[in-house]
């Protein structure tokens, strides 16, 4: 929202640019994905307003609690995807109904009550978030991203490894450490949160494979892991015969870097296993929806890269 001086309240308070962030993100999915995954922003909406709350509660400049000391954070805090969704405005559910975008983006302040990531339309699961409730009028699953542009690129990243967490769960109909019962459980593996295991696979968002509590990306000490056999997928060899220690300096003991590391390891290869799972994960990440019959992501194989709007 623009202030009463005529700054922006992200100019007021120092955040980062929005179309910087952005780019730095499709970088990064670029990269990471060698070239598989590539993003086009098809659409760019700045809105000159204060987020509306389930309850219809709306800050103002002298209310929202950056902008003035003492103010208190309203309860509920929780923004009214709906009414976003089905804004005219923005025609959010047309655009994607016209196969005109594919997800959504919006960036968004501290106490504006926005997930890291949410999925509204049909068939819409967990996604490290409860679904948009409806009703709404989109007739496909579409990803809702909800980027901090007070916080960093390696922040902005983040939110998109839980969306693959989420996703992958969906895939497999369940996650959990110490277990091997299926290949996403073998991928996410965390020795430190699997007493029954000497190793680790890629590890998860929070927990690198050496890492021994939340965020511990600068952690030294070695931990045997498999996670480069995961190039081979779905053929795993052995892990108590391939896996090598590793610290991290493995990803430069920095956050970005462990994330380019976790998502750099992702099966990219063609077919699907005996699991019924396509090989490419980059498929169910791109498109969700897929997570819903995993083995329809088989049927699309291809290594053309994935353009996504």
């Amino acid at each position: 929202p623009v202030l009463q001086n005529g700054d922006r309240l992200s100019a007021r308070l120092g955040w980062n640019s929005h179309s910087w962030l952005t780019a730095q993100t499709i970088d990064f999915f670029k990269q990471t994905s060698a070239n598989r995954l590539n993003y086009s922003v098809v659409y760019t909406t700045v809105v000159n307003a204060w987020p509306v709350k389930i309850d219809g509660f709306q800050y103002t400049e002298s209310t929202y609690p950056l902008l003035g000391p003492g103010r208190t954070p309203h309860t509920p805090d929780n923004v009214d995807y709906r009414a976003i969704v089905n804004d005219p405005q923005f025609d959010i559910c047309g655009k994607v109904n016209r196969n005109e975008i594919d997800e959504v983006w919006i960036y968004n302040g501290p106490y504006f009550g926005f997930w890291e990531s949410t999925l509204a339309g049909p068939g819409a699961y967990w996604f490290n978030s409860p679904p948009v409730p409806g009703p709404v009028s989109c007739t496909k699953m579409v990803p809702i991203m909800g980027p901090s542009p007070e916080r960093g690129v390696a922040e902005a990243i983040h939110n998109f490894g839980h969306r693959m967490e989420s996703t992958m769960t969906q895939v497999y109909g369940s996650w959990q450490q110490n277990s091997t019962a299926h290949n996403w459980n073998r991928y996410a593996l965390v020795k430190a949160l699997s007493p029954s295991y000497s190793y680790s696979g890629c590890g998860n968002i929070h927990y690198p494979p050496n890492g021994q509590s939340d965020y511990d990306y600068s952690n030294t000490a070695t931990t045997a892991t498999n996670c480069s056999d995961f190039e081979n997928y779905p053929t795993l060899n052995d892990p108590l015969v391939v896996s090598r220690g590793t610290s991290c300096t493995s990803w430069a003991c920095d956050h970005l870097q462990y994330l380019a590391y976790w998502f750099g390891h992702l099966p990219t290869n063609m077919g699907c296993g005996t699991d019924q799972v396509a090989n490419d994960w980059w498929r169910y990440f791109a498109s969700p929806s897929l997570a819903l019959a995993p083995r329809e992501a088989c049927l699309q194989q291809s290594y053309l890269p994935l353009i996504y709007r």
